[in-house]
């Protein structure tokens, strides 16, 4: 079982995998047995026990750079 772990990643990075897996004579291919996609930012925001929610932490914001 594989997760593709991306920051923000459903606007940018799963479009460009997608694309850059799906041309023709591509050497990539997105693994078979990938079945999850997690998003830490939709962790960070929505699990309130996370330490860096903004309801816990101090950081002017949830930008990668950032965190």
């Amino acid at each position: 079982m594989a997760i593709l772990v991306a920051y923000i990643g459903e606007i940018c990075d799963l479009k460009w995998l997608w694309k850059l897996t799906q041309a023709s004579r591509s050497p990539y291919d997105l693994p078979a047995s990938m079945s999850y996609f997690m998003d830490p930012l939709e962790v960070i925001t929505q699990y309130v026990g996370c330490k860096l929610n903004p309801k816990h932490s101090k950081l002017d914001s949830l930008e990668l750079r950032v965190v």
